[in-house]
């Protein structure tokens, strides 16, 4: 949380934060103060139905909020995984990632195995490892070989240490199962 000349808020407590997911409340399992830098993956879906410009903006607005000291890697994932060979704290880097090199493409690949790639690129020593990953709620086929599953990389997730949170940008119509 960020005030109005933009610099963190470090007075709020556990109490003060309320977190939904689909409108339905949801307990606040960690809460803490401590500061620590992040390695920040930001894995964004190349599918056309997932709405590229907005999830560019997503990327774009998580950029933004770097602090100096941490660091960010650009990947995508559809007709391929595609992640940045560069971790970098600069924004004006990141920013040219997100505004040049990701276009509407097909989809082929799931979200897990963007989410394995996205782990084993990162670098280890450059802070706490967490991926966003920015997609639609349409749904996902394998057709990708070898097709990793949620668990697989939840399993690599844990084993690895690394955070991982989604961020869905809902589609018109429902999703359906392939």
């Amino acid at each position: 949380v960020r005030n109005s000349r933009n610099r963190l808020v470090t007075t709020l407590e556990r109490e003060d934060f309320r977190l939904s997911v689909d409108g339905r409340p949801v307990s606040v399992e960690v809460f803490t103060k401590e500061r620590r830098s992040l390695m920040l993956g930001i894995l964004i879906s190349t599918r056309p139905e997932s709405g590229v410009p907005r999830l560019r903006d997503v990327g774009r607005a998580l950029v933004e909020g770097l602090e100096p000291a941490e660091f960010a890697a650009v990947g995508t994932y559809g007709v391929e995984i595609a992640i940045s060979p560069v971790a970098t704290s600069d924004r004006a880097v990141l920013q040219r990632v997100l505004n040049e090199e990701i276009w509407p493409m097909g989809f082929v690949v799931p979200v897990s195995n963007a989410v394995a790639a996205m782990i084993e690129a990162m670098p280890k020593d450059r802070g706490k490892p967490v991926i966003v990953v920015a997609g639609s709620d349409s749904a996902q086929s394998c057709w990708y070989r070898p097709c990793l599953g949620e668990g697989e990389a939840r399993d690599l997730a844990l084993r690895e240490g690394v955070v991982v949170y989604g961020i869905v940008n809902r589609t018109k119509a429902p999703p359906t199962q392939v």
